[in-house]
């Protein structure tokens, strides 16, 4: 399900921000993406196929566009059998002892230009972890290749290192870029 809006300027392709089916019939979806104001969810690159819109957390087949109340990046809940939506913001963070603290999370900050949720960070190496809202009931781990939900601890060696979580397409991932 890809998220077409003035956040990406309407395009409707592959760059466009994807949700993630969660279900094996394909029908309910979630994701991450930075919204501006006005945007549609599409079911495939084409607008000739079902694309929906909607209102108060409602989808309709076609019309015109949802709108949040204000830019920031959201969690996003889609289930076409109920016709439903969510769009809530939501924060990201890097916690474990590679940070000092597995209770205090360095906020992740959006940056449009590399599609990213991202900081600059000293870590002092050792396990971590991305979660959401400062909470433990979502986090990501695993491989920075491709993040689980709720996966295994991430390690890193101890560094300056820029941050970059992946968040808007169908393969979470995160990439450590050392700092010299």
């Amino acid at each position: 399900m890809y998220v077409v809006g003035d956040h990406q300027g309407w395009a409707n392709n592959e760059s466009a921000p994807k949700l993630t089916a969660t279900d094996d019939a394909g029908t309910i979806f979630r994701g991450y993406v930075w919204l501006n104001k006005e945007f549609k969810f599409m079911t495939t690159t084409s607008w000739d196929d079902t694309n929906y819109s909607g209102g108060s957390g409602k989808l309709e087949a076609g019309g015109g566009n949802i709108t949040v109340s204000a830019p920031g990046f959201y969690q996003i809940d889609v289930n076409t059998n109920s016709l439903t939506y969510t769009a809530k913001t939501c924060t990201w963070g890097i916690v474990g002892d590679a940070t000092g603290s597995w209770d205090i999370d360095v906020p992740l900050t959006y940056n449009q230009e590399s599609g990213a949720l991202e900081t600059e960070v000293e870590l002092k190496g050792g396990e971590f972890k991305f979660r959401q809202d400062g909470a433990r009931d979502i986090s990501l781990g695993g491989t920075l290749e491709a993040l689980e939900l709720n996966g295994g601890n991430l390690t890193a060696e101890a560094g300056n290192y820029i941050v970059r979580l992946y968040l808007s397409d169908s393969t979470y991932h995160a990439t450590l870029t050392p700092v010299e």
